[in-house]
């Protein structure tokens, strides 16, 4: 017998909605990795982007479409 995945339920919703809207790989692109970022929070190899969009464990070495330099004044 085959067994069809679960239908998304409310509570991971939010995170099938991430993954739908955000171009996250593991790899980085150019010189732009997560670790280089100001929305990324910790030390070594696994951290956590604290992007607003974002707000995921990530790898020191992903990317996404939201990095951001350290270094650019914020907009907000």
């Amino acid at each position: 017998m085959v067994e069809y995945p679960k239908p998304v339920d409310a509570k991971h919703r939010i995170l099938v909605h991430k993954l739908e809207d955000n171009i996250l790989q593991g790899y980085p692109y150019e010189d732009q990795q997560c670790d280089g970022c100001r929305f990324y929070i910790g030390i070594g190899d696994i951290a956590y982007c604290n992007h607003m969009l974002v707000r995921i464990p990530v790898g020191a070495r992903w990317w996404c479409q939201w990095w951001e330099s350290p270094d650019e004044d914020s907009a907000e």
